[in-house]
């Protein structure tokens, strides 16, 4: 997850290019891109060095999947002002993304020496330490993340998955259940918590949270494929 807290840093932009960076946020928001990307464009046009606005852009880059833009936006960015820590912070999600984990880290670690309190970064940095066997650094990165923001769905699926693939059902369970009251909307959530079910011996219930999954996200290929699974393992118990 991409760190927005809601605040324009202006980077010390005449008014005029506050007021359509004002336009270009609220565009963003409401989901019109090509408006937003255009008003970003326009002010950097004016302005190169324009933190917030690059940075935006790089926001914008990732959510169109346009990755290796994100990175060259959120590095000028960084460029454009090193101390704020948003910046390294969604450079180094991005970079996750990217498997590109060495760099990762140390944006996020940047970030979190910057700000502390971004629960968002803390879970990015434990998906750094999950994907290069570092479990135990892991753990404790979306522990951290959880502390700091106890209804973060996404830490708690992390955790639960980090859990689980360490043998520990119980607790995985317990913080899968945890990533669903957080957000029953979450489809991460809900295939962790279909998984952990299902390690326990629950494969019903594992299949009902599936089914909702579905309902959710129509055709998904991850849950299409657990489900799958599920079924294979069904066939080999009763068979």
């Amino acid at each position: 997850m991409l760190v927005d807290d809601g605040a324009s840093i202006y980077n010390g932009a005449m008014s005029d290019d506050v007021s359509i960076l004002d336009s270009a946020v609220a565009a963003h928001h409401e989901g019109r891109l090509d408006e937003a990307e255009a008003l970003y464009q326009q002010i950097i046009a004016a302005e190169p060095e324009h933190g917030e606005a690059l940075h935006l852009l790089g926001m914008l880059s990732f959510q169109l999947n346009r990755t290796d833009q994100a990175v060259d936006y959120y590095n000028r960015a960084v460029a454009s002002n090193p101390a704020i820590a948003k910046y390294h912070g969604n450079l180094g999600t991005v970079l996750v993304a990217l498997r590109r984990y060495d760099e990762a880290a140390a944006h996020l670690e940047q970030a979190l020496s910057l700000d502390p309190a971004l629960a968002e970064i803390q879970n990015s940095l434990g998906a750094v330490r999950r994907d290069t066997g570092r479990m135990d650094e892991a753990m404790a990165a979306f522990r951290e993340a959880i502390q700091l923001d106890p209804g973060y769905s996404q830490a708690h699926a992390n955790h639960a998955a980090v859990l689980l693939a360490q043998g520990n059902r119980s607790e995985a369970l317990s913080a899968a259940r945890a990533a669903v009251a957080a957000d029953p909307n979450d489809l991460d959530a809900r295939n962790i918590l279909a998984a952990s079910l299902a390690d326990s011996g629950f494969r019903e219930d594992a299949e009902k949270e599936l089914r909702y999954a579905l309902e959710l996200a129509p055709g998904d290929p991850e849950i299409l494929r657990n489900l799958g699974v599920l079924a294979e393992i069904s066939d080999a118990s009763d068979s």
